[in-house]
């Protein structure tokens, strides 16, 4: 049960930090907007450059730091394992469970995240 109450902490953070980020997209759009609107095009695409760069450095932060909090649990064989990064990026998912197929048993299913 603690573990499970890390991994809503992790989740609640990771909702907070999405947020920045849209927040960040949304700042970015209406700021190349406003720099259309007055013919100073370098400056727009300084603003979208700028706002994309942000965008897939913070998601990309985002990722491995999600990577670097969990762990998963075979339902077969109950080992816990940890995943290469781009098969956990890959993966079919739902918000608790993850298709993965254990180094161990090799059986693929959906296996339950956990927090390390």
């Amino acid at each position: 049960m603690k573990k499970e109450t890390r991994l809503t902490n992790l989740r609640r953070k990771m909702w907070l930090f999405s947020f920045f980020i849209l927040l960040i997209e949304v700042l970015g759009i209406f700021s190349a907007y406003q720099f259309k609107q007055s013919n100073a095009l370098p400056a727009m695409w300084l603003s979208i450059a700028t706002m994309l760069v942000l965008i897939f450095g913070l998601t990309a932060f985002l990722t491995k730091y999600y990577y670097d909090q969990v762990e998963y649990i075979c339902p077969n064989c109950g080992t816990k394992f940890i995943p290469a990064m781009t098969t956990v990026i890959f993966s079919a998912h739902t918000p608790k469970f993850r298709r993965l197929a254990c180094p161990h048993c090799h059986q693929k299913s959906y296996c339950l995240e956990i927090a390390r």
